[in-house]
C-alpha cells in the first residue's frame, strides 16, 4: 500500500488534490499523510508525486487484493489494467467466437469504490448462469483462494478498491439468463457497475446481440469499440 516518507515529501499537495477518495491531507508539519482505512490503492499517488516522497510497501495478505484497483502492472498478476489487455484491444483473435456473446463489467467507480466482498457476489452469480469466466483476469486469484481455504467471504468484507473489470463468455441462447442474473445481483452489492456486450459481426454486418437485448428491455449506449483485427490472425468462426 502507499506510504509517504516524510524526508521527500516537499507539500505541495499534488497528491491530496488528486486522490479520489480523499485519503490523504497534510499533517501539522506540511507532510502528506494517508489514511489507510480509506486508500484504495489506486496507485494515483504514486505516479503524480514529484520527489518519488510515495513508495508502494507491500500490504500484509489479505490486503494485497486492493492493488486490483490500480492500472499499472500489479506485482501479484504482471498482467496491465484492472482486467485482461485481449479483451480490451482486439476480440477476433478467438475468444469471442460466432454465437457467443462475451461480458466486460465494471465494478466500482472513483469516488464510490466497491467492496471484493461484492465483486465475489457478481463473479459467483455468472458461475451460477453458466458464465465462463476469463481465467487470466486478475480477479481469478480471489475465487481461487476462496476455494482453496487460504481465503475466507469475511475476509473481503471490509477490502474496499475503487473499481475492477470483470470477463467472461456465454452463449448468445443464454445471454437473457445473463442479464436478468445481473439484474438480480444489482440489487444485492452496495456499489455500482456497468455491463459491456462483446458479439461478432455476422457477414451481413448485423449484431446478433442487439436483437436479444432490446427483446430484453436493454437499450445500448450510442456508442461501442469495433475492432477490425488489422495486422491479427482472423478466426472465421
Amino acid at each position: 500500500m502507499p506510504r509517504v516518507v516524510p524526508a521527500r515529501c516537499i507539500g505541495c499537495c499534488l497528491c491530496v488534490r488528486a486522490c479520489p477518495v480523499k485519503a490523504i491531507a497534510l499533517d501539522t508539519n506540511k507532510k502528506a499523510v494517508i489514511d489507510g482505512s480509506r486508500c484504495l490503492e489506486c496507485g494515483v499517488c504514486i505516479r503524480i508525486c514529484p520527489t518519488n516522497a510515495v513508495e508502494f510497501v507491500e500490504p500484509p495478505y489479505p490486503l494485497k487484493f486492493k492493488v486490483l484497483s490500480n492500472p499499472a502492472p500489479p506485482k501479484i498478476t504482471g498482467i496491465p489494467g484492472r482486467g485482461t489487455d485481449e479483451v480490451k484491444t482486439n476480440d477476433v483473435t478467438g475468444r469471442y467466437r460466432r454465437g457467443e456473446v462475451g461480458f466486460t463489467i465494471d465494478v466500482g467507480r472513483p469516488n464510490v469504490g466497491t467492496t471484493l466482498a461484492d465483486v465475489v457476489k457478481i463473479l459467483r452469480k455468472l458461475e451460477e448462469v453458466g458464465v465462463e469466466l476469463e481465467r487470466e483476469n486478475p480477479q481469478m486469484l480471489i475465487l481461487e483462494d476462496l476455494r482453496s481455504g487460504r481465503l475466507s467471504y469475511e475476509d473481503l468484507e471490509g477490502i474496499r478498491i475503487m473499481s475492477v473489470v470483470l470477463e467472461g463468455k456465454t452463449s448468445l441462447s443464454n445471454l437473457p439468463r445473463v442479464i436478468k442474473a445481473l439484474r438480480d445481483v444489482e440489487k444485492e452489492v452496495n456499489t455500482v457497475f456497468s455491463v459491456g456486450v462483446i458479439c461478432r459481426f455476422e457477414d451481413d454486418m448485423s449484431i446478433p446481440c442487439l436483437k436479444v437485448l432490446e427483446e430484453l428491455g436493454v437499450t445500448p449506449m450510442p456508442f461501442a469499440k469495433i475492432n477490425l483485427g488489422l495486422g491479427r490472425p482472423l478466426v472465421t468462426d
